[in-house]
């Protein structure tokens, strides 16, 4: 039996972490973990490729997504706080980490956390010693961490800006399953647009923007990608079901 730990002290395991999804009624896992949607995401994963903590992609790829993330208004390659790893003099292996994602912290660890550091041989010893004669569970990070910071997605800056530019307009009276637009593909049509609403042009931080159905779902229009365009909520709700202006 897994152990979930205390609130004071969690074990951010898959349980833990499903537990806080639930809780606030969230996916079990971040539906932004991706290195096409998600800056931290994409930047802690070239973090760690660099220094074999995960596979590392190609130049090729590298060049083609930061390309991408770059045209975003939202996010601009000085965003703070930047994804960082603490290594040995030689830089031979890596001795900590800060302000990751706690998702491929998770594929990398084992554990959900934003930041932790290991221990050296010294402190192993030290700290071993004192878990087992407290008879520690296994599954307690403390066995191979010497400080961990446990997090959920919900807590990551990028979410919050993410699941707010792509969450799907409430429009009366339609039904759920001819609006539903998948993150991802809402992402990609956004990303498609420049960040700009394709009716009067405008851009984040001055709107919000959302997807919009150029043929409305009344009208028989379909979800394909020729039928979806960016629009900030002023212009999605001025041209509501009408016939759509000319682009």
């Amino acid at each position: 039996m897994k152990n979930s730990g205390t609130l004071e002290n969690p074990i951010p395991n898959f349980d833990w972490y499903q537990k806080q999804s639930k809780a606030l009624k969230l996916p079990p896992r971040c539906p932004f973990a991706s290195a096409k949607l998600c800056p931290r995401y994409f930047r802690t994963l070239l973090l760690f490729g660099q220094y074999s903590v995960v596979e590392r992609m190609s130049k090729a790829e590298e060049s083609k997504l930061e390309a991408q993330l770059e045209k975003s208004p939202m996010f601009s390659r000085e965003f703070q706080p930047q994804p960082e790893l603490t290594v040995t003099n030689n830089r031979i292996s890596v001795t900590g980490f800060r302000d990751c994602c706690p998702e491929l912290a998770f594929d990398a660890y084992r554990v959900f956390a934003s930041a932790g550091s290991f221990m050296d041989k010294e402190d192993e010893r030290l700290r071993h010693a004192q878990l087992k004669n407290e008879k520690v569970h296994s599954d307690d990070w403390r066995w191979n961490f010497f400080l961990l910071e446990p997090a959920h997605f919900s807590g990551c800056r990028e979410f919050s800006i993410l699941a707010h530019t792509s969450a799907p307009s409430k429009q009366r009276g339609i039904l759920p399953e001819a609006r539903k637009i998948s993150p991802k593909e809402r992402w990609e049509i956004l990303a498609r647009d420049n960040y700009t609403c394709k009716y009067c042009g405008r851009k984040p931080p001055e709107v919000a923007l959302v997807v919009d159905h150029v043929i409305s779902v009344y009208a028989d229009g379909t979800k394909e990608h020729d039928n979806l365009v960016t629009a900030c909520q002023d212009c999605n709700s001025g041209k509501s079901n009408r016939p759509p202006p000319k682009l």
